[in-house]
């Protein structure tokens, strides 16, 4: 039922495909539900500093229409972001709903937060990618693929649903 969702992703230049790739299937997935994105909904954070990532967050709910969920580019800046909500006063999934694709935190240990996540399959990813790239070079195709697999929801209640 979410309608406002932001989208918050990291400042960095050396992630230019991945980010651009992640966005992209978040972008289909919102045109898939027939959604509409307000580009202002769209944050870039720096990893390594804190404030401004927090400034930029608190502008984010100082809107007239503030965001009900966010998607995040990865788990590690979904701990970013969810440190930054909480010092905001705000409550996950109460107040604003948390996903982010990777599934690569270890959920065992007792500071970690339980984040809704998208689980990439990292063995099946590398299993072909190296099948790929050993194909590449015995046989020098001049094509390139663009390698792509199915990730699994795993709900670990940071995602509410909301009626409007």
């Amino acid at each position: 039922g979410h309608r406002r969702i932001a989208y918050v992703e990291y400042v960095h230049q050396n992630l230019f495909a991945i980010k651009n790739d992640r966005f992209f299937g978040f972008k289909k997935a919102i045109d898939e539900f027939n959604l509409s994105f307000d580009e202002g909904m769209r944050v870039a954070i720096d990893y390594k500093n804190l404030e401004e990532a927090n400034q930029k967050l608190a502008a984010l709910f100082r809107k007239k229409e503030k965001p009900t969920a966010i998607f995040i580019h990865d788990d590690y800046l979904a701990l970013r972001v969810i440190d930054a909500l909480t010092g905001m006063g705000l409550r996950i999934p109460t107040d604003v709903s948390i996903i982010a694709p990777g599934d690569v935190l270890v959920y065992a240990e007792p500071h970690v937060p339980r984040i809704t996540t998208m689980k990439i399959n990292t063995a099946l990813i590398g299993k072909l990618a190296t099948e790929m790239m050993l194909n590449r070079l015995r046989n020098r195709p001049d094509d390139i693929h663009v390698l792509r697999v199915k990730e699994q929801l795993v709900d670990r209640g940071s995602c509410r649903p909301i009626e409007e």
